[in-house]
């Protein structure tokens, strides 16, 4: 018998290791869904859900008030209000989802719900009505200068075809003294080049229209601003300074253009309004002025002539835009 050790080959695996205890883990946070509310929280989030509506309300009024005076931080409460009415509605989920064998939840949670659901279905419905009734006529918010139209040879129909066949900055707002349309005048249109024909100065040309007034309404010529995306601003040319320098009529053109402008029987207000012949309307985001005293923004942009054509279609009985 030999004495030489029992070496095993050297093909053969490596020995398996003794079995040991499986190491415990915890469960992962989304394995398992999240225990229910206590009934003291699950009231106040019930709660929560309708004074989410009541605090819309309230800043839709600041935001109205702000916008009547000219401060554009309104947009920033309409980001608010957003949030608000999907904290409500989320507030809502919640307190149902959580409801069982709990007293005082069901009701203010069905009030919330309610209130969340009526101001999510009366801003579709006001975004679906503006869209159907589409803007003002922009041809009929925009008239003949000053003067005499028989006088300079302009037409109407001149400034229908400036509006539709010339792409232009347009800005529109309704507020409560009437709806706002200004409209910058194309250089290339012919009404265009008639009117500036009567003056030595160059100027770029705005019309301020109020429409559907019911109140005497002053506009200011002189107060226009052009704003700019980068914060910049471009004050409008005081209207005597043009009116000076009128080729004939000068003492008519200085009483029609270099004073504030106020109506007060008839229901549309037209003034006219100028910047310097370097302004860019281009990249122009809004315009503010001076109403009634107040100051107030109209926002707009820089439309193309498919753009206003667009605007001219989508306005019961306005002309053809081409």
């Amino acid at each position: 018998m030999s004495n030489e050790p029992n070496i095993p080959p050297s093909d053969l695996p490596p020995p398996l290791l003794p079995e040991s205890a499986p190491i415990p883990i915890a469960p992962l946070s989304y394995a398992t869904p999240p225990p229910p509310l206590d009934a003291g929280s699950l009231r106040y989030v019930a709660h929560a859900s309708w004074l989410a509506p009541a605090l819309i309300l309230a800043m839709l009024i600041l935001a109205i008030v702000l916008k009547q005076h000219g401060d554009t931080s309104s947009a920033l409460l309409g980001c608010g209000m957003i949030i608000l009415l999907l904290a409500g509605l989320s507030c809502a989920w919640i307190s149902f989802r959580d409801r069982r064998g709990r007293s005082g939840i069901v009701a203010p949670a069905t009030v919330g719900l309610t209130l969340n659901l009526m101001i999510v279905l009366l801003t579709v419905g006001g975004i679906f009505l503006r869209a159907r009734q589409g803007t003002p006529m922009l041809s009929a918010t925009v008239s003949p200068a000053p003067t005499s139209a028989q006088q300079q040879g302009w037409t109407q129909q001149e400034v229908v075809d400036m509006i539709g066949k010339y792409p232009g900055w347009v800005g529109i707002s309704k507020r409560v003294e009437g709806t706002i349309v200004i409209v910058q005048w194309n250089d290339d249109a012919a009404v265009t080049r008639k009117f500036k024909s009567a003056f030595a100065s160059d100027f770029e040309l705005v019309s301020v229209a109020v429409t559907g007034r019911t109140e005497p309404t002053t506009i200011d010529p002189a107060s226009l601003e052009l704003h700019y995306p980068n914060f910049q601003k471009l004050t409008a040319i005081p209207p005597r300074q043009v009116a000076a320098t009128a080729r004939s009529s000068r003492d008519t053109l200085m009483a029609a253009l270099a004073t504030p402008h106020t109506e007060v029987g008839n229901s549309q207000l037209d003034t006219y309004c100028f910047f310097s012949p370097a302004a860019d309307f281009t990249t122009a985001t809004s315009i503010t002025l001076l109403l009634n005293g107040q100051r107030i923004v109209i926002p707009g942009k820089y439309l193309s002539v498919a753009q206003k054509d667009v605007v001219l279609k989508r306005t019961p009985g306005a002309p053809p835009g081409r």
